[in-house]
């Protein structure tokens, strides 16, 4: 039973890692700096497949408990599972900080990229004489 609350509280030190990795990168990316994104995701990803890892091994040892077990460690459990639940509720909220920070950039970004065609659009106007022309032909 000693081993299920080890690995209760490994996945909740996992999980505060994943909660500090989103704290950091936050702060990146309300400065407008999306550089480190590629290597945040798979952070982010490694750190996901060991929780799901030790997920699988809590499984396998609560299978393995009796009552007298449960009842004798309760408490423990009990207390690491609301840990647990604090902690994935503010990771919940960090990631739709950072949903909403992306989706803004990426707003951003397709405006500009708008903006470069109608640009480009309007110099090549410029250059190959059309707007003159028009001119010309309204005089």
């Amino acid at each position: 039973m000693h081993r299920i609350v080890q690995l209760m509280a490994e996945r909740n030190q996992y999980l505060v890692r994943y909660f500090n990795l989103n704290e950091r990168e936050l702060k990146l990316y309300r400065a407008s700096n999306f550089d480190s994104l590629d290597a945040f995701y798979e952070t982010r990803q490694a750190i996901l497949e060991v929780v799901g890892a030790l997920d699988a091994k809590i499984e396998e040892e609560l299978m393995a408990l009796t009552v007298e077990d449960v009842d004798n460690n309760q408490q423990d459990m009990a207390k690491l599972l609301s840990e647990k639940d604090s902690i994935v509720e503010k990771v919940l909220d960090q990631d739709l900080q950072v949903i909403s920070l992306i989706e803004t950039e990426k707003g951003k970004i397709l405006r500009e990229i708008h903006d470069s065609k109608t640009n480009r659009k309007a110099v090549g106007a410029y250059k190959s004489g059309k707007v003159k022309r028009s001119y010309e032909q309204e005089a």
